[in-house]
């Protein structure tokens, strides 16, 4: 009998140390929740971002971004939602607080805030003749561009630039404005 209860200890034991090895890894899978729940959230946003900045970007520069019908599947599809498949009782803490971003000193470019077709139709008709949302986009770019070389002007120490630069920039000023 003393052998039979040594097996059964050591077979209770056994399954002890399974079950804490069970209630760990389910523990790291709560655990990873709420990271999964921010990394999905926060592709949306860029998904929807992007999909804001193809729909107001200029016909002609379009060509090479469009997505494939099978790159398009690969997408995550909105029926994706992870807040059916968690229990209520797990989603009180999973608030995402917005983290402020420093933006790099220097580093960025111009921003480059296409204007859209119901922007364009809001003008007054004398306007709308005579500009397309292709010539005011490339010109945003353009304009773009040029504010890019000026940043990077003036970011330089005037000493480590050649005179020819300093010619071209004041050549390129004259012309803008």
């Amino acid at each position: 009998a003393v052998t039979d209860l040594t097996a059964v200890d050591t077979s209770v034991t056994a399954m002890e140390a399974q079950v804490q090895a069970i209630r760990r890894r389910l523990q790291e899978e709560l655990d990873a929740i709420p990271k999964a729940k921010k990394l999905v959230e926060k592709s949306l946003k860029q998904q929807q971002k992007l999909q804001h900045m193809l729909a107001n970007m200029p016909p002609g520069m379009r060509e090479d971004i469009v997505a494939t019908p099978l790159e398009q599947s690969l997408m995550l599809p909105e029926c994706f939602n992870f807040n059916t498949a968690v229990p209520e009782c797990l989603d009180s803490d999973f608030k995402i607080k917005e983290e402020p971003v420093a933006a790099p000193k220097g580093k960025g470019s111009a921003p480059r805030w296409y204007i859209s077709t119901e922007e364009l139709d809001s003008l007054s008709s004398y306007m709308r003749g005579r500009l397309t949302l292709e010539k005011v986009n490339i010109s945003i770019n353009e304009v773009a561009t040029y504010a890019d070389a000026n940043a990077h002007l003036v970011a330089c120490p005037k000493k480590k630039l050649s005179e020819d630069t300093w010619e071209k920039a004041l050549v390129s000023s004259q012309h803008c404005c």
